[in-house]
């Protein structure tokens, strides 16, 4: 029943979007090659983003039985990586090809996965040490290029449309990214 309502809710949502003079939600930055491509890499990096920090802190409570705050301490190396990384990645994707930040910036959240797997009840901080650094730095280094693929050639118009539909989809990619994980 809930599927019917869903098709039948799309249909009329689309139609409305495409029909209406002053849409609520305006799909004309799809239009936009680079938007498009942005968006379909953001949606990608949402589930890097939002699933490795569901799944490695769930690991580390579960498998390792470690408290909130040993939890945080090695969760802490990500983040930190992320804000010293961030500079590096502005300034990369401004002096050459962001594309080649991006694929850099995949390549290392690649490296980071990659390195995970071989993960045991016994690591322990010094073993997922270059993991997290990998990862954050790898998620810095895909975030600023792709905001700057989705939304850098975007005339002002369809900026504050762009903006929100750019995010949404980031944060889709992150929904099913949990749901995939989670199952």
């Amino acid at each position: 029943n809930f599927t019917i309502v869903a098709v039948v809710g799309g249909i009329i949502f689309f139609w409305r979007a495409f029909t209406a003079k002053s849409p609520i939600v305006d799909l004309r930055p799809f239009t936009d090659r680079n938007f498009a491509t942005g968006t379909i890499f953001g949606f990608t990096l949402g589930v890097a983003l939002y699933g490795l920090v569901y799944i490695l802190p769930l690991y580390l409570a579960q498998v390792r039985h470690l408290n909130a705050a040993q939890i945080g301490e090695i969760m802490f190396v990500t983040g930190v990586c992320q804000f010293v990384a961030s500079p590096l990645a502005g300034r990369l994707t401004q002096a050459v090809d962001p594309r080649l930040v991006l694929t850099l910036g995949f390549s290392l959240l690649g490296i980071s996965t990659w390195q995970m797997t071989f993960v045991t009840n016994e690591w322990e901080f010094h073993e997922l040490l270059w993991p997290q650094v990998w990862r954050g730095i790898g998620l810095m280094l895909c975030i600023v290029p792709i905001n700057f693929l989705a939304l850098g050639t975007l005339s002002p118009a369809l900026l504050k449309s762009a903006a929100g539909l750019y995010n949404l989809t980031r944060n889709l990619g992150g929904a099913f990214g949990l749901a995939i994980i989670n199952s």
